[in-house]
C-alpha cells in the first residue's frame, strides 16, 4: 500500500454558515448535510476546490498547497 495523507480536514470559516446551510432552514434546527465540493483539479503544486453552497448561486474557490494546507478561499 501506498503512503501519503488520505485525510485531511480544511476550515473554511471565512465562508460562513451561511454559505452551507439553506435559507430556507437558517431558522430550523433540523441538521442538513450536501455534498458541497463540485470538483477538485490539480495547478501545479496547488489543489484547486470548486464549492457549492446550499443555495444557487452560491460557489467558493478554495486553493489548497501542496501540504492541503489552505492559501485562500474566494467566494464567486
Amino acid at each position: 500500500m501506498g503512503g501519503g495523507k488520505h485525510v485531511a480536514i480544511i476550515s473554511l470559516e471565512e465562508l460562513g454558515a451561511d454559505f452551507f446551510r439553506p435559507e430556507s432552514l437558517r431558522l430550523d434546527a433540523r441538521p442538513y448535510v450536501y455534498d458541497s465540493l463540485m470538483d477538485v483539479k490539480k495547478v501545479g503544486s496547488n489543489w484547486i476546490l470548486d464549492i457549492k453552497g446550499a443555495d444557487e448561486p452560491n460557489r467558493a474557490e478554495a486553493v489548497l498547497d501542496s501540504d492541503f494546507k489552505l492559501v485562500k478561499v474566494t467566494k464567486r
